[in-house]
């Protein structure tokens, strides 16, 4: 079901499996086991949160994607050559969805990597 940018508020990753991650240059799309849907997204007319099982997340028109891992020795980020996590295989809290001032949308995504057991932060800016 297409949603719009300013939709986009009102999916939850929370606790989501990451099934796979494709990088097409200027979108984005993660393949989810799961996604749920706020009572307030316009596609969701049950009056209470609703999963939807598989979800595809298209981002489009991306303009920037980067990843950082937790350093405990140093106590802060570094930051990944890498486009988009390669060991992120569930989604936690918190996962937000933020739409700044000039109509871009950020989603900052936390969870573990599976590779090195650290925590990592993704943070993708896209248009749609």
């Amino acid at each position: 079901m297409p949603t719009t940018t300013e939709q986009h508020t009102d999916i939850i990753l929370h606790e989501c499996n990451v099934l796979n991650i494709v990088d097409r240059s200027t979108e984005i799309i993660l393949h989810l086991d799961v996604v749920t849907l706020s009572p307030q997204h316009p596609a969701n007319n049950s009056g209470t949160f609703l999963c939807v099982r598989p979800a595809d997340l298209t981002m489009k028109s991306v303009e920037s994607s980067a990843v950082e891992l937790w350093n405990d020795h140093k106590k802060h980020f570094e930051r990944l050559p890498d486009r988009f996590p390669q060991g992120l295989e569930e989604i936690y809290e918190p996962e937000r969805a933020i739409i700044e001032a000039n109509g871009r949308l950020l989603w900052i995504i936390n969870g573990f990597d599976s590779k090195s057991g650290r925590w990592q932060e993704w943070r993708i800016c896209f248009r749609e």
